[in-house]
This record gives structure tokens, sequence and C-alpha cells, in this order.
């Protein structure tokens, strides 16, 4: 098995979340109190809340990522979701900048879905975990457009004739 840990979960991921918590009940506040301009407080208000909901409750930014041969698991705030390999019905990985950061949904069959954010350069070991995300990507979508070169490769090795000695 391979765990992938965070490096920065204090700073990165629990400091974050308490800050929208704040923001969120900044914005309460202010929009309860009528204070001039209380339309804009209740939007970061909303926005606040609901990003820190998904970093708590849902787990969008795991601290620690577990791969063996049968599952994944991500584990955040104590809470750890499991995914089977061989039931997976969607994994698709949005690049933002592909050796940073990536934007994962990850859904299977028993209707276990997930999204999360992962920034590569906080993890232990990143270049391995990005690889196997990748791969596994590759796996469940081969017919997907940004295969498109690999899967040209792959059938020019296979229709290469074998080396003469």
């Amino acid at each position: 098995m391979k765990v992938y840990q965070h490096t920065r979960v204090l700073v990165a991921i629990q400091l974050q979340a308490a800050m929208m918590v704040l923001i969120g009940g900044f914005g309460v506040w202010n929009t309860i109190k009528q204070v001039p301009g209380w339309p804009v407080f209740a939007m970061v208000a909303v926005v606040g809340l609901v990003s820190a909901f998904r970093m708590v409750v849902q787990g969008t930014h795991p601290e620690r990522i577990e791969i063996d041969d049968r599952e994944i698991r991500m584990t955040a705030f104590g809470r750890t979701k499991r995914y089977r390999l061989d039931q997976l019905a969607q994994f698709r990985i949005k690049d933002l900048d592909p050796r940073r950061k990536v934007f994962l949904r990850i859904a299977d069959e028993d209707g276990t879905r997930g999204r999360y954010w992962l920034s590569f350069d906080k993890y232990k070991d990143a270049e391995d975990l990005t690889g196997w995300l990748h791969d596994l990507e590759y796996k469940v979508n081969p017919d997907d457009l940004k295969y498109h070169n690999r899967r040209l490769a792959e059938k020019k090795m296979k229709n290469k004739p074998a080396d003469k000695e």
C-alpha cells in the first residue's frame, strides 16, 4: 500500500477552513445588522460558509491518500472515503497546473462520489502520485481526447515489427 501524506495540513487545510468560517460568520453578522452594503456581506457569508462546508464536511482537500491494489482512500478531517478501483464509474482529472494542482472527480458504481482539490507540491512523493492518478484515468477513460497521443504511441509500439538478430 502506498500512502501520500499532505505536508502542510495545519496551514493549507485546517487554517483555511477556519478562515472561511470566520469570513462566513462576519458576513452573516453584517447581514443581520443590516450595515450599508449588506447584500454584499450576504454573498460573502454564503461563499465563506459553503467553502468551509466543502472543506470540512465533504473533505475536498484530503490530508492523506492511500492507494493499494483494490481501492483508493481519501482522508480529510478524520473521515475516509473509499473507492474500489474495479468499480469506478467516473475518474476525471482536470489539470489546472499539471505539475502543481488538479481537480479530481471520482464516482464508483456503489454511488460513492467525491470531488477533490489536490496540490501536488504539498504531498510527499508527488511525482509518483501524479503518474499513478493519470495512469488510472487512462485505464478508466482510454478514449479521452487528452490521451490521444498516448494511444497513438501504444498502437505504434504494437505494430512495430520486432528487431531481428
